[in-house]
């Protein structure tokens, strides 16, 4: 049977457990967080480079570039809604970004643009489509002509996706919540090796 002094003495160690676990599944997810993103951060650091649909069309891959398209022309008979549920409140339906197709003047050059919220034609008067570039994927393609998205470009040669809500500053916020983590992380895990003293 164990003494009241063996008890007292397994305590912090019972304690100290749960305490160091949460502190490194912490720490470990901030460290996934900044290993994908501070690379993202230093590779946007310069700005994105300014180009034409015909050299997106040209330089375009399955590794994303940032980039800023400065003759894409809106077609904004193409705007679509994606929605889904708040991640704030799972009975409320709100949308969580708006795709819309740009082409260059010939519509040889097609680009699928996907931009943060909900956003009317109005919004995109003006607008400078900015963001990660890569080429359209076959699977990509695909869906979009099975949903007869495509049909009016059925004649372009170049397809491209660009994400307009990727960039630096969701990277830099993403760096600065990793680092957060991370020191949040530390900070628990400093607490918990300290019980067992």
């Amino acid at each position: 049977m164990a003494t009241s002094t063996e008890k007292e003495k397994s305590t912090p160690t019972i304690k100290r457990k749960p305490v160091l676990i949460l502190g490194g599944v912490i720490l470990a997810f901030s460290l996934y967080l900044l290993v994908f993103l501070v690379p993202d951060v230093l590779r946007t650091a310069t700005g994105a480079e300014s180009m034409t649909m015909e050299r997106a069309g040209e330089i375009a891959n399955d590794e994303s570039a940032y980039v800023t398209i400065t003759d894409a022309r809106w077609d904004c008979d193409t705007i679509a809604y994606v929605r889904g549920r708040s991640s704030t409140n799972s009975l409320k339906t709100i949308t969580r970004f708006t795709e819309i197709f740009a082409t260059d003047d010939s519509d040889e050059i097609i680009m699928l643009a996907q931009m943060s919220g909900e956003m009317t034609c109005g919004d995109f008067d003006g607008l400078v489509p900015t963001g990660y570039l890569t080429r359209m994927t076959s699977g990509r393609q695909q869906e979009l002509t099975n949903d007869a998205r495509l049909a009016r470009f059925i004649s372009a040669e170049t397809y491209l996706d660009l994400c307009g809500y990727c960039g630096q500053e969701n990277s830099m916020i993403g760096v600065i919540m990793g680092s957060l983590f991370a020191l949040l992380g530390i900070g628990i895990l400093v607490y918990g090796w300290r019980m067992s003293n």
